[in-house]
């Protein structure tokens, strides 16, 4: 499996787990409330997905609108590994990190002549198509209702992604890349409740729409999650996640749509102090 995210890229989720866990020394601040002070998760999923992009030479000359699982034959799922990491600085407020990546890869014959950019592949010619996405949040959650069961509070947090898709031919010797970045400011809320000392259900949901001058973007995060401790500080649990981000722009450093839908049941471990 072929990736066109860059290693930097790659890395910047790392920075955001890594920045937290640096911090786990505050949670001496917090009082012992029955919630996690500090707590590191990773789930896995297999997610469906549905990507779909359109790069234009200009203004005047616009791309072919791509579905790339339907017209290009990239899988319509995927299984993909998520990071997380919480930590508790005072009784309302905590902090929150998030990270995923995954690439794919196919190789197919056009049955259609497309526009990628400045470049036109010609029908019936081989072609390989990539695309690989990888993302990660970093915010603050504050708690406005809390007690030893349940705890309702609002988020704000960045999300940044970038998306990028690469249609080459080694037989007709062309090639065309598109890159999209977006950081995104991002509010939600959280709801959490204790249903016992060992099991745990959480709800998130997150949400911005932005429009500039060049510049047009949407997002909606959604999950649920429910935890069992088999240990005191270890919990496995289940759930479900579902992301949708619509960019459109104009720029000169991308100038198209890009569109990216998944979702999908998950499973996951957490540790916890």
């Amino acid at each position: 499996m072929s990736s066109v995210v860059s290693p930097a890229g790659r890395q910047s989720g790392a920075v955001v787990i890594c920045c937290i866990g640096l911090l786990v020394g505050s949670a001496a601040f917090a009082e012992d409330t029955g919630w996690d002070r500090f707590t590191l998760t990773m789930s896995s999923h297999k997610a469906s997905i549905d990507t779909q992009i359109r790069l234009d030479a200009s203004d005047l000359v616009p791309g072919t609108d791509l579905d790339l699982e339907d017209d290009l034959q990239l899988d319509d799922s995927d299984r993909l590994t998520q990071y997380y990491a919480s930590l508790q600085v005072t009784d309302h407020i905590s902090l929150e990190g998030s990270y995923f990546e995954f690439g794919r890869s196919v190789e197919t014959v056009l049955n259609g002549s497309i526009r990628f950019g400045d470049t036109v592949f010609p029908v019936n010619v081989d072609a390989t198509t990539r695309f690989a996405a990888d993302a990660a949040t970093v915010g603050l959650r504050w708690a406005f209702l809390r007690s030893d069961k349940l705890e309702v509070a609002a988020t704000a947090s960045a999300f940044w992604m970038s998306l990028a898709a690469g249609i080459d031919s080694t037989d007709a010797g062309l090639t065309e890349l598109a890159e999209a970045d977006s950081v995104l400011p991002m509010a939600g809320l959280y709801f959490g409740w204790n249903l016992t000392p060992k099991w745990q259900f959480t709800l998130n949901g997150d949400y911005v729409s932005i429009d500039y001058t060049d510049f047009e973007g949407s997002l909606v995060n959604l999950r649920a999650s429910l935890r069992y401790l088999i240990l005191s500080k270890v919990g496995l649990g289940v759930g479900y996640d579902a992301l949708e981000i619509d960019v459109e722009s104009e720029n000169s450093d991308f100038s198209g749509r890009a569109s990216y839908r998944q979702q999908g049941p998950k499973a996951f471990m957490s540790v916890r102090f």
